[in-house]
């Protein structure tokens, strides 16, 4: 029984992989995608139909198509989150990743009436999610360097763009979802009844991440200097068009969804959330066309970001975030083809 064990953890380890870690993360944009869209955005337009049956039975489909996904991309989340904890080197960032993976599953698994309690568990996971962050922005913690990896790969190129301009990103990041963090600590804090804490959350914290997160989207393609790529220009071409047409149309609605979504207010001028979309979405479509591993992972992770959206209320949203902004982090040492 000993030998099978000794024989099961370097096999189980061996399964362990970029490539695998590429896998799951795709994975998980896809179902996150199903549930932006069913759950986010479908649902959403229920209450304008006019009552029928048809209606309602339309509306039962988007939500259950919607859940499912939803519960997937959750799943999907934490199993790349454990992948990357086999996948790290220091033993303090593994164990953040770990701790993490499971604060998720036990807030998830934990009944609904219990508030004490899923406050306590959040504080745990916002801590340590946050230290992740700092802490993966400091160590460089792929298991394997890039010198052990495979020519051929587009590695080397995204080796020489980590640059101090990727730094920056990356450190953007964080400060965003640390404020996004503070408001929503703060009051955890104040409902468990600690004293000099007020109840009411600022909304300053939130417009910082806000103007933060556009920022980063406008400089997202400075980062990654992608290749040009048609496919990519026509897709992020048709995605700010149909936003900015929508907002044309109907501001007040527009402005609403785009609540409803991803949780941005909206308050900056229009053109330049819509400059910030198109700069996004085009730098993560010609990532994901590149033909390069690196590349794909990146796109992945900058999806992920975007449909966590402004969220830390919810370990669904945040995580997204959180996974997104690790695979950015990681994206460099991406080996192999998915």
């Amino acid at each position: 029984m000993e030998c099978v064990q000794h024989d099961a953890v370097p096999r189980i380890r061996s399964l362990i992989s970029f490539d695998l870690l590429a896998r799951v993360s795709r994975w998980a944009v896809w179902a996150a995608i199903a549930e932006f869209l069913f759950l986010r955005v479908l649902i959403r337009f229920g209450p304008m139909l006019p009552p029928s049956a048809a209606a309602t039975h339309a509306a039962k489909v988007v939500l259950f198509v919607g859940t499912a996904a939803f519960n997937v991309a959750a799943i999907l989340t934490i199993l790349a989150l454990l992948i990357l904890a086999g996948l790290t080197r220091p033993a303090v960032l593994r164990s953040l990743l770990i701790a993490v993976a499971v604060l998720t599953l036990i807030r998830a698994a934990s009944p609904q009436g219990i508030t004490p309690v899923l406050d306590v568990i959040f504080l745990l996971y916002s801590a340590a999610a946050l230290a992740t962050m700092v802490v993966a922005l400091t160590v460089g913690h792929s298991e394997r360097s890039q010198a052990s990896l495979p020519r051929g790969m587009g590695i080397q190129r995204f080796a020489q763009n980590d640059t101090l301009l990727r730094r920056a990103m990356l450190i953007l990041l964080v400060a965003i979802y640390m404020a996004l963090a503070y408001s929503t600590v703060m009051a955890t804090l104040a409902r468990l009844g600690w004293r000099g804490i007020a109840s009411e959350s600022s909304a300053a914290p939130h417009f910082w991440a806000e103007g933060l997160a556009v920022f980063v989207a406008l400089m997202v393609y400075f980062v990654y200097r992608p290749a040009r790529n048609k496919g990519a220009f026509v897709g992020a071409w048709v995605v700010t068009g149909l936003l900015g047409g929508f907002w044309i149309a109907r501001p007040h609605l527009a402005s609403a969804l785009t609540q409803w979504t991803v949780d941005f207010a909206t308050f900056l001028p229009p053109w330049l959330y819509l400059l910030g979309l198109a700069s996004y979405v085009y730098t993560l479509m010609a990532l994901a066309r590149s033909g390069v591993a690196a590349g794909r992972l990146a796109a992945w992770g900058l999806t992920l970001i975007a449909l966590g959206g402004l969220r830390w209320d919810y370990t669904y949203f945040s995580g997204l975030g959180f996974l997104g902004f690790l695979l950015l982090a990681e994206q460099s040492l991406a080996e192999g083809g998915t």
